[in-house]
């Protein structure tokens, strides 16, 4: 663990639609397969050790963190030329329906690094352009098999040098907001490459791995406000996980009854394994309210720049995964409810240190029971959420210690 600054070039490769309702979770499962085979083809070939550019699995994305040895304009030139034409290459080999299309962004800038992985505002940065809505649009408006989006610094950087890996003339500038400021970035949607020659049948992945789990992820407030600089992100992520930790022991949840905590960066994804000894009512009475009760106890003591407000969600349902990490509609269903806008005012507008929404199937199958340690009233429906779809109700509540 550091508490310097380290520098990164940043790819994120975005499968495009790929929460589309026509996707089942073993197609995504493939497309998932696919795209970790091509980045490291594509690095094979171009002489970098993967473990030059180590990865960062998001469920329908993926983030590389290049070493700061490989030039920005070798990773350019990989993005922009060589991986295009492996992308084309797999796609002839591809039914129509199941092909890999990329929205990619690249980005440079300074992370941090702990035991959890990469924190960062250039991280943060690398994700807002791959979900630009001006990328969205005119990539969905072509048949092309990928669209390139570059930060304004990384293209300032490549225009200047001497290697220029991007045609300039192939890029155009676009404006995006986010959080009240506007900036620039370089996009380019290259014509599909035409089929050529007879088509292979590609190669048949290994069936998904099927678990149900209870899915909770949570979220810092502000964790990219303007006068949050990395080091205090790290350390609010730090304390996080220390409180998370405290809670568990407090509640009783041991280290068998769950996975290993996926870093989010500003969060992180926990699953829970379907345990007798590990019943929802512990998770809603018992560990979170545990969870409150530190933050609270944290709260009082620290400086205002570093009070942790928290967002979680809580579902659960059949949970794929891979050795890249874990997938399928119910993450896609948490996270879309930490992330509905109306659950964000909700947050922004209770003086908990902790909110929670809770899935409409957590609701009718644990809250609606008022087991013991559960107080039904204390919940209330706020919004709903459109996944593969589904609409999925989203109820609310502060938890809060009932007493020991």
């Amino acid at each position: 663990m550091t508490a310097e600054p380290v520098h990164r070039t940043i790819v994120v490769f975005d499968i495009a639609d790929f929460a589309h309702p026509r996707r089942t979770d073993p197609a995504r499962l493939r497309l998932r397969q696919h795209l970790y085979a091509l980045i490291r083809q594509t690095l094979v070939a171009a002489g970098i050790d993967p473990r030059q550019a180590p990865q960062v699995d998001l469920g329908d994305s993926v983030m590389a963190l290049f070493d700061p040895n490989i030039p920005t304009t070798r990773v350019a030139g990989l993005v922009g030329g060589d991986l295009g034409a492996s992308l084309a290459e797999i796609n002839r080999q591809l039914p129509s329906d199941e092909r890999l299309r990329l929205r990619i962004a690249l980005h440079r800038g300074e992370v941090l690094v702990d035991e959890h992985g990469f924190v960062g505002a250039a991280l943060v940065e690398a994700c807002r352009l791959s979900n630009a809505s001006a990328l969205r649009e005119r990539f969905d408006a072509t048949a092309a098999d990928m669209a390139l989006i570059v930060s304004d610094q990384v293209w300032r950087q490549l225009v200047g040098s001497k290697a220029e890996p991007l045609d300039p003339g192939a890029h155009h500038p676009v404006a995006l907001g986010s959080h009240g400021t506007t900036t620039r970035a370089w996009l380019q949607v290259p014509g599909r490459l035409p089929p050529t020659g007879p088509a292979a049948s590609p190669p048949v992945p290994p069936p998904p791995t099927l678990a149900y789990r209870a899915i909770l992820v949570v979220d810092i407030e502000d964790s990219t406000g303007a006068t949050r600089t990395d080091p205090v992100k790290q350390r609010l992520r730090q304390e996080l996980y220390r409180l998370l930790g405290k809670a568990l022991a407090t509640a009783g949840v041991q280290e068998r009854h769950h996975d290993q905590p996926s870093d989010r960066g500003d969060g992180f994804l926990l699953l829970f394994h379907p345990v007798d000894d590990l019943p929802k009512t512990l998770l809603l009475g018992g560990l979170m309210s545990e969870f409150s009760a530190g933050l609270a106890a944290y709260n009082q003591h620290a400086p205002s720049a570093e009070q942790l407000r928290l967002r979680a969600a809580l579902h659960a349902g059949e949970v794929h995964s891979d050795p890249n990490g874990p997938f399928g509609d119910p993450i896609d269903v948490t996270f879309r409810l930490v992330e509905a806008p109306g659950f964000k005012l909700y947050r922004r507008q209770s003086s908990a240190p902790l909110v929670l929404i809770v899935s409409g199937d957590i609701y009718r199958s644990i809250v609606w029971h008022n087991y013991p340690g559960i107080d039904r009233a204390a919940y209330r429906r706020l919004l709903r959420v459109r996944v593969a779809g589904r609409v999925h109700d989203g109820w609310v509540t502060a938890p809060a210690r009932t007493g020991k």
